[in-house]
C-alpha cells in the first residue's frame, strides 16, 4: 500500500506571530502567541502520526521552527511534497472578546469530508468548545495548495479564558492527536 503524504501547515512564524492572546496568570499578563500554539498543535500531529502510522503516512510540514514562510511558499511545499492532504493550523481573533468556538474551513469540494470529520472530532473531544461548524472560504492556502486542503481555527486566543487554554501544552497536545486521529480515519478507516 501506498503511503499517503500529509502536510501539516503551522500558520504564521517567524517576525509574524499571528493573533496575540492574552490572558492574566499570578498577577501579571501573559502573553501567547498564535505561531506558537499553531507549531506545537502540528508537533503533536507529526509527532502522533509518525510514532503510530508510519508505515501507512509521509508526514511533513511547512515549518518546524520558528520560521517565516510566505503564502506562495507553503502552497509550494504542497505541490512539491504532491500532499495528499494539507492542514492548516492557526488561532482565531474578534473584536468581541467573549466569542469564542473552533472551526473548519474548506475551499474545494475534495476537501469537504475531511473538513466535516476533523470537525465533528473536535467537538466531540473538546466538549466545553462551541462548534462554529464547517465553512467554505476564499483563502490563499486552500485555493493554491492542493485540492484536499483544510485550515482549522483551534480557538479565540482574543478570549482569555481561551487564550490561557490554548498556552496549556496538554491542550495543544490534545489538539495535535485528534488531528491526527483524524487523519488516520480519514484513509485507513
Amino acid at each position: 500500500m501506498a503511503k499517503h503524504t500529509v502536510l501539516l501547515d503551522p500558520g504564521h512564524g517567524g517576525h509574524d506571530p499571528g493573533t496575540i492572546g492574552h490572558y492574566l496568570g499570578n498577577d501579571k499578563e501573559i502573553n501567547v502567541l498564535e505561531k506558537d500554539v499553531n507549531l506545537d498543535v502540528a508537533l503533536y500531529a507529526r509527532r502522533y502520526l509518525i510514532e503510530r502510522y508510519s508505515n501507512d503516512f509521509r508526514v511533513k510540514s511547512t515549518r518546524y521552527n520558528d520560521k517565516y514562510l510566505t503564502l506562495q511558499e507553503r502552497c509550494n511545499k504542497a505541490h512539491e511534497v504532491n500532499a495528499d492532504l494539507f492542514v492548516s493550523i492557526h488561532c482565531n481573533s474578534f473584536e468581541d472578546f467573549n466569542v469564542t468556538g473552533l472551526e473548519t474551513f474548506y475551499y474545494f469540494h475534495d476537501a469537504t469530508k475531511f473538513a466535516d470529520m476533523l470537525q465533528q472530532n473536535m467537538i466531540v473531544n473538546f466538549v466545553n468548545n462551541i462548534d462554529r461548524g464547517v465553512k467554505t472560504a476564499n483563502y490563499y492556502v486552500l485555493r493554491y495548495s492542493v485540492p484536499n486542503s483544510v485550515l482549522f481555527e483551534c480557538e479565540f486566543l482574543s478570549n482569555p479564558e481561551k487564550a490561557k487554554w490554548l498556552n496549556q501544552m496538554i491542550t495543544k497536545r490534545d489538539l495535535g492527536f485528534v488531528i491526527g486521529e483524524v487523519v488516520r480515519d480519514y484513509f485507513l478507516c
